[in-house]
């Protein structure tokens, strides 16, 4: 009988200030400081038969498509 496998990990992803912020509207000022850190979380499912599901959420509001192809 397989085993299944579960893992979980969270990482602070907040970028470094000064950089452009989006999300309310158009912004012409760079962040200059840090409300909350942004995070991003991973979790992974594996079912002992060597099938896996990566579930990742990341704290942004959008993400282009090279960190996309990045990331997978």
């Amino acid at each position: 009988m397989a085993t299944g496998k579960a893992g979980w990990a969270e990482a602070e992803t907040t970028p470094p200030l000064g950089l452009p912020m989006g999300g309310r509207g158009p912004r012409f000022t760079p962040g200059a400081s840090v409300l909350d850190p942004l995070m991003s979380f991973a979790t992974l499912l594996e079912d002992g038969q060597d099938n896996r599901t990566l579930w990742i959420s990341v704290d942004v509001v959008s993400m282009d498509q090279t960190a996309t192809y990045r990331l997978r």
